[in-house]
C-alpha cells in the first residue's frame, strides 16, 4: 500500500542538461576534449559550435564527409584565406595554392604528380630514420630528465624532412622557425597582427624554396626538390612548386614531432602495454596504429558546404564551415571496443587521423614510419624509461592536438 501511495507522487525524471555549444578554445576542452566530445556523439551527432561552424563527432558521419562531394576544401568566401583576397595577402595565395585547400580536377592533377614524386622519391632514397633517433637518443639519455619532444621527435622529424626536400643543414633551423606560421592556414587569425607576422614568415620561407628550386633546376641533386622538377617537367610554375615543398616541409614536422610524443607518452602512461612493448619491439607496427587512433595530431579538419544537403534533420547550407573532429571518430565507441583504453593488440583500427580519399595525408607512411621507429629504439634501448612527474599541457592551437613537452628520465 506504501509503495502505491509513493508511486503517485514519484517525480518525473530531471530533463538531460542543454548541451553548451562547444567553445573549441576553452581550456578546459583543450587539455581533455573527449568527455565533451562523447556527449556530441550520444546526444547531437551534428552540433553548432559557439563559432558558428558545424560538428560531426560520430565515426560513420565523419568517414562519409571526407567522401562527401557537396563539401569542397577551398575556402569560404567569408575567410580570410579565400581567393578574392589572393592579391594583398600572401597567407591566401599560398592557401589556394596547396593541395589542402584545392578541389576538382586542378587538385587532382596537382596531387598525382605530388604524391607520385614523393612516394617514388622514399622508396628510391629511404631516410635514415634509425640512425638519426639513435643518436639523438644517445646524446639525450645523458641528461637525468629531458622533454623527449625537443630533444628526440622534433629534431628527428626536422632532419628526416629537410634532407628529404634537400634543405642545407645550416637551414634547417631558420626554416623551421618561419614554418610554423603555415599551421594558421588551418585555422582562423586570432588578429589582424598575427595574420601580418604569418605572411612576412611565409614570404621569407617561399623565397627560400624558390632559391632552392633554381639552384636544383640548373644543377639537380638526390633530393626532392630535384624529384619534383623532373616530374612536372616544367608544367607547373616555381611558385606553385614552391608552395607544395613548403606544406610538404611544415607537415612533415610539427604533426609528426608531436605524433611521436603523445605516441609515447600513451604507451608511458600505460606501464603494461610499455613492457609488453619493451619485450616485443616487432609489436611498435599496432602500438604507432593505436597511438594514432587514440591521439590524432589532428583534431579536426574543416571542410566547407559546396552545395546544400541534409544531415542529422537539418540542412547544411552552402558556405557553411563543417568540421570533422577525427579525434572523436577516433573514440567513437559505435566503432571501437573500449575506445577510451589504448591497447596495442587492437584488431580492428581504422582510425581516420590521416583523413581519407582525395584528401589523405600524403606524408602518411613517413610519419608512421618515424613514429614506429621512434616507439621501437626506446622500446630496445630504454625499457625503464618512464614520465617524470609533471602534467602534461596541452597546445592551445585550433584544429590541432599538440603536447608542448614531454618530460621523462631514462
Amino acid at each position: 500500500m506504501l509503495e502505491r501511495l509513493l508511486g503517485r507522487h514519484r517525480l518525473p525524471p530531471e530533463a538531460p542538461t542543454p548541451i553548451t555549444p562547444l567553445a573549441l578554445d576553452d581550456a578546459g576542452f583543450i587539455q581533455n576534449p573527449y568527455p565533451a566530445l562523447r556527449r556530441l556523439r550520444d546526444e547531437q551527432p551534428l552540433h553548432r559550435a559557439a563559432n558558428g561552424a558545424w560538428v560531426l563527432s560520430r565515426h560513420q558521419d565523419v568517414m562519409d564527409a571526407l567522401a562527401n562531394p557537396r563539401l569542397r576544401n577551398s575556402p569560404s568566401r567569408y575567410a580570410a584565406l579565400h581567393r578574392r583576397h589572393a592579391q594583398r595577402q600572401l597567407c591566401a595565395e599560398i592557401a589556394n595554392n596547396t593541395l589542402p585547400f584545392m578541389d576538382g580536377e586542378p587538385h587532382a592533377q596537382l596531387r598525382r604528380v605530388v604524391a607520385k614524386s614523393w612516394i617514388e622519391h622514399l622508396r628510391n632514397s629511404p631516410p635514415a630514420v634509425e640512425a638519426i633517433c639513435l643518436a639523438l637518443l644517445e646524446k639525450a639519455v645523458q641528461k637525468p630528465t629531458f622533454d623527449l619532444l625537443a630533444e628526440i621527435a622534433t629534431p628527428l622529424a626536422l632532419r628526416v624532412t629537410a634532407e628529404l626536400i634537400g634543405i642545407p643543414p645550416a637551414d634547417h633551423h631558420a626554416w623551421h622557425q618561419h614554418a610554423q606560421a603555415f599551421f594558421y592556414l588551418f585555422a582562423s587569425f586570432p588578429d589582424a597582427a598575427t595574420r601580418d607576422r604569418c605572411n612576412d614568415q611565409l614570404n621569407w620561407l617561399r623565397s627560400q624554396a624558390l632559391q632552392l628550386l633554381r639552384q636544383r633546376r640548373a644543377e639537380p641533386q638526390t633530393d626532392y626538390a630535384s624529384a619534383l622538377l623532373e616530374a612536372t617537367g616544367g608544367d607547373c610554375s616555381d611558385l606553385l612548386l614552391a608552395d607544395q615543398l613548403l606544406l610538404l616541409f611544415a607537415d612533415g614536422i610539427e604533426n609528426v614531432d608531436r605524433g611521436i610524443a603523445s605516441a609515447v607518452a600513451a604507451a608511458l602512461q600505460h606501464p603494461q602495454q610499455w613492457q609488453q612493448l619493451c619485450a616485443q619491439p616487432g609489436l611498435a607496427h599496432d602500438a604507432t596504429q593505436e597511438a594514432l587512433r587514440f591521439e590524432s595530431p589532428a583534431l579536426y579538419i574543416a571542410r566547407i558546404v559546396d552545395t546544400p544537403f541534409e544531415c542529422h534533420g537539418q540542412t547544411l547550407k552552402a558556405d557553411e564551415p563543417v568540421l570533422l573532429m577525427l579525434g572523436s571518430a577516433n573514440r567513437d565507441e559505435r566503432r571501437f571496443d573500449e575506445p577510451d583504453r589504448f591497447n596495442i593488440h587492437r584488431k580492428s583500427n581504422p582510425f581516420v587521423s590521416f583523413g581519407r580519399g582525395l584528401h589523405s595525408c600524403i606524408g602518411a607512411a613517413l610519419a608512421r614510419s618515424e613514429i614506429e621507429t621512434t616507439l621501437r629504439v626506446l622500446a630496445s634501448h630504454q625499457p625503464l624509461l618512464k614520465m617524470c612527474n609533471r602534467p602534461l599541457q596541452w597546445q592551445a592551437r585550433p584544429a590541432h592536438r599538440w603536447l608542448t613537452a614531454l618530460w621523462v628520465q631514462a
